[in-house]
């Protein structure tokens, strides 16, 4: 029973990490983007990287995160509470988060609805 658990919490993991492929990604809207969430002193305002010196958390709903590792970009899970198209009770929209072009997304939790219509990236 534990070698089995074991799989499945590997498989588990394994299944939450969603790598996007080498992006065309809009360079202004990804240095607009990152430097909203990382702070414009820390995002080179021509490439949009992230300064590869700092690890950076920054908030944007509930208990999810954007953070900036050694220069990548990833979301500590992807839920928008109140989704809008503009900055409201969340400060940030799901359009910002796709300019963020992140390396990897991990799903922290899952909901009826986030199980059957599992968040899509370019």
């Amino acid at each position: 029973m534990k070698g089995s658990k074991a799989l499945w919490l590997g498989g588990l993991l394994a299944a939450s990490i969603s790598f996007s492929a080498p992006s065309q990604a809009d360079t202004a809207a990804t240095v607009a983007a990152r430097s909203h969430f990382f702070g414009i002193e820390n995002v080179d305002q021509q490439s949009g990287k992230v300064d590869k010196e700092k690890v950076i958390f920054a908030w944007f709903s509930v208990q999810s995160y954007a953070v900036a590792v050694r220069g990548h970009v990833i979301l500590l899970d992807s839920y928008i509470y109140r989704l809008a198209d503009t900055p409201a009770y969340v400060p940030t929209t799901v359009q910002e988060l796709v300019d963020l072009d992140p390396e990897a997304i991990f799903i922290g939790h899952a909901t009826a609805t986030t199980r059957t219509t599992p968040p899509t990236l370019r």
